[in-house]
C-alpha cells in the first residue's frame, strides 16, 4: 500500500483495537484489586490478582474482563491514530 493519511488512520484504529484487546483485561483485574474494601490491609473480595481474575471469570465469564472495552478504545484509538499520523 502506498503511505497516505488513511492508510495511517486505519493502522492507528486497527492497532488501537488490538491493544485495547490485550490489554483491557489486565487493567479490568488491577482495578477491581485496587478498589476493593480492605480490613487491615486485608482485602474483603479478592485476595490476589490471580484471585481477582478467577473470581471475575466464575461470576461474570469472559465478557466480564471486557467491560468498558469501548470507552478504553475510544481514549486508544484517536492517540494511536495521531501517532501515526503525527
Amino acid at each position: 500500500m502506498k503511505d497516505s493519511s488513511l492508510v495511517d488512520i486505519i493502522a492507528g484504529m486497527v492497532s488501537g483495537v488490538a491493544t485495547v484487546c490485550a490489554v483491557n483485561p489486565v487493567d479490568v483485574i488491577r482495578t477491581r484489586y485496587y478498589n476493593q474494601p480492605y480490613d487491615n490491609g486485608v482485602g474483603r473480595l479478592y485476595k490476589s490478582g490471580w484471585d481477582a481474575l478467577a473470581v471475575i471469570l466464575k461470576n461474570e465469564g469472559t465478557g466480564g474482563l471486557y467491560k468498558g472495552v469501548f470507552a478504553h478504545w475510544l481514549r486508544l484509538g484517536p492517540h494511536f491514530t495521531l501517532t501515526f499520523l503525527l
